[in-house]
């Protein structure tokens, strides 16, 4: 048989949250899902509520549990459309985003696509993972003005508070509050350090120049609240707008 006209065994897909080429296989499935997670792949059974067992702890405990990669979607994805089982590397995310596997296999199609879209799916994949019509996809998805999984996932790297979260996105405090709370988070607290004498100088220096409190939080390292502290304490000073 000549070679070059050989039936391919299989063929290459690019998916858009993966950062290789997926290789799928007609005749093992399995070994391709496997190939595509490359060094990631740690075979894992699941619990029977689809959570992670014993010493995997939610974000907010202390003890995160490693992002395995982010093809995970991808492969939900895939799984949820054909009707088969999420991949165990796929629970261990969603569980990590504090939603219930439960949440994402059954209900109605609205609860399902909105569980989807919190924890970073996009329109496309929750089509296709649902077996929905773009348009209603849009249509569930139309009274949100933003994505509500930026905030999961910044409050995921641990490195941000609430109110830093919300600078960051344009989202308000309290609907990023909101939505750390319907996913079981618990906000990062961060405490300032103690701002030098020389730094003081400078937040009221800029501050009577004119210059905003965010700019000055930007500038000088001092956090919001020591911002507005200095110029409360020394108004008489530097006048208060």
């Amino acid at each position: 048989m000549n070679p070059s006209t050989a039936a391919p065994l299989g063929r290459r897909t690019q998916r858009t949250d993966c950062p290789t080429l997926k290789i799928t296989s007609f005749n093992f499935p399995r070994m391709a899902e496997k190939k595509s997670l490359g060094a990631w792949y740690r075979p894992q059974t699941p619990s029977p509520e689809g959570l992670p067992r014993e010493g995997h702890k939610m974000p907010h405990s202390g003890n995160n549990i490693p992002v395995i990669s982010n093809c995970w979607r991808s492969l939900t994805t895939k799984a949820l459309a054909e009707g088969r089982q999420i991949p165990p590397e796929g629970k261990l995310e969603i569980a990590r985003r504090g939603v219930a596997i439960d949440q994402i296999m059954y209900g109605d199609d609205y609860d399902r696509a909105v569980w989807l879209f919190r924890i970073g799916f996009n329109r496309d994949q929750i089509a296709e993972a649902l077996s929905l019509h773009p348009g209603d996809v849009r249509t569930f998805l139309s009274s949100f003005r933003g994505s509500p999984s930026e905030i999961v996932e910044l409050h995921l790297k641990g490195e941000h508070s609430a109110h830093q979260i919300a600078r960051l996105t344009g989202f308000s405090p309290p609907y990023v509050y909101r939505v750390l709370t319907i996913h079981g988070m618990k906000p990062l607290t961060h405490v300032a350090a103690p701002l030098t004498e020389e730094t003081k100088k400078d937040v009221l220096r800029r501050y009577r120049r004119g210059e905003s409190v965010p700019t000055i939080v930007e500038l000088t390292g001092a956090s919001e609240g020591q911002v507005k502290y200095l110029v409360k304490a020394n108004r008489s000073l530097v006048g208060y707008r």
